[in-house]
């Protein structure tokens, strides 16, 4: 009758979570809202620092509107998927 401690019925278990955990940190800082704008467009660096509330003006409206509007002058890094694998690692720890 020797003595066990507690921690090894169940240290698979925190070791996996300790994974878990890691994958989960390392997501999260992989995870950052990222793009590309035309640069033609010369207010856009001042609307993607403008704060909430805001309306910038613009000079050239006209153009960007005929060119398919902002949606096409800004391409943002998908994190859809990054996102999910991050929802999935969550459910699992």
């Amino acid at each position: 009758m020797t003595p066990v401690e507690p921690f090894r019925f169940y240290q698979d278990q925190a070791d996996e979570l300790d994974e878990m955990t890691k994958r989960i940190s390392g997501i999260i800082k992989a995870c950052k809202v990222r793009g590309i704008y035309d640069t033609t467009i010369n207010e856009m660096s001042s609307l993607m620092d403008a704060g909430e509330n805001v309306l910038v003006p613009a000079g050239d409206i006209l153009a960007l509107m005929q060119a398919g509007g902002l949606d096409r002058a800004i391409w943002l890094w998908p994190i859809e998927k990054i996102a999910s694998v991050l929802v999935h690692l969550y459910a699992q720890r």
